[in-house]
């Protein structure tokens, strides 16, 4: 146990920890903007594994990583339009929409990756070329803070999606325009706004994100391709913007903290003797309590703004 509590506080745990929370951060913001808009997109999870897909066979086809990157965003704003198409033009169902979309893309990568590799659930024999590590020179031998050195352009973009993120939804007049059609729908409209652009715009931006969320799945972390290798992350991204209380801020440090979880498992099972099966489920526990947790919260917050209600109508009698 000691050697875990030491290796919590270490610079490599700090490394890993932003590593790991990488895709997190930047599917969460995805799903931060969409979810203000009103537009719930829920197929974050489809969006990634789609993101992940795209940037391995283009960094294979190409050997050029960057190249992948670009692919992999203009592949999940393609794909994230389906929803839009779906939703905003057929009436579809916002959920089931998404549920579709992430039943689609396990089927799809699946079946594309048998036809490239002739190898079912995994890219074996594909060759890529990973995004390379940005080493920052002048905080690398300073102790804490070096963690922030050695990662891939994607872990920086995700840093700066939260401020970007938060100076366009608080800073900037269609930040303002999202945020009443996500509030007040029909307020929105009585002032002019456009709904279904501002929730066009709101899926597609998603789309991007959850492509370099994926892209760093596949081309930074494992540098290959399995089937399903999202493992639930664009899930907990949707529960960390819920926990975040649908604020860039609070949503990154919900993201960091499912991704503490995440790799607080890995250091358990390389540290200690408990079974892997144990460790596999941490995440997914920590994610389940903290919905519970907000879940207790809004409803308090429910109770107490109807009891207000209540009294403010006894007064008014």
């Amino acid at each position: 146990m000691e050697n875990i509590v030491t290796a919590v506080f270490s610079t490599a745990f700090l490394f890993s920890l932003l590593r790991v929370s990488t895709p997190l951060v930047l599917a969460a913001m995805g799903g931060l903007i969409a979810e203000r808009s009103g537009a719930i997109n829920i197929g974050l999870e489809g969006l990634m594994l789609f993101g992940a897909f795209t940037a391995l066979v283009f960094s294979s086809w190409t050997h050029n990583p960057w190249l992948a990157l670009l692919m992999a965003m203009i592949s999940c704003v393609i794909f994230s339009a389906l929803l839009a198409i779906f939703h905003l033009h057929l009436k579809a169902d916002i959920i089931l929409a998404g549920i579709a979309l992430n039943i689609l893309a396990l089927g799809l990568t699946s079946f594309l990756m048998f036809l490239i590799t002739g190898i079912k659930g995994y890219s074996s024999g594909v060759l890529v070329t990973p995004l390379p590590d940005i080493e920052l020179p002048f905080i690398k031998n300073i102790p804490v803070i070096s963690s922030l050195s050695g990662h891939s352009i994607v872990t920086y973009l995700a840093l700066a999606s939260v401020i970007c993120a938060y100076i366009y939804l608080y800073k900037t007049v269609p930040g303002l325009r999202l945020r009443s059609v996500g509030s007040n729908p029909a307020a929105g409209q009585a002032s002019g706004v456009s709904i279904m652009k501002i929730q066009w715009a709101a899926i597609l931006i998603s789309g991007a994100l959850c492509g370099l969320a994926g892209a760093q799945l596949s081309i930074s972390t494992t540098k290959l391709f399995v089937n399903g290798m999202v493992q639930g992350r664009g899930f907990i991204a949707f529960a960390a913007v819920l926990l975040g209380d649908k604020k860039p801020f609070r949503v990154f440090l919900g993201a960091l903290i499912f991704g503490a979880f995440d790799t607080l498992s890995i250091t358990f099972q390389v540290l200690s003797k408990f079974p892997s099966q144990f460790v596999y489920i941490i995440p997914y526990v920590a994610t389940l309590v903290a919905l519970v947790v907000y879940g207790k919260q809004a409803q308090s917050s429910r109770i107490k703004a109807f009891k207000a209600m209540e009294q403010q109508d006894l007064l008014s009698t």
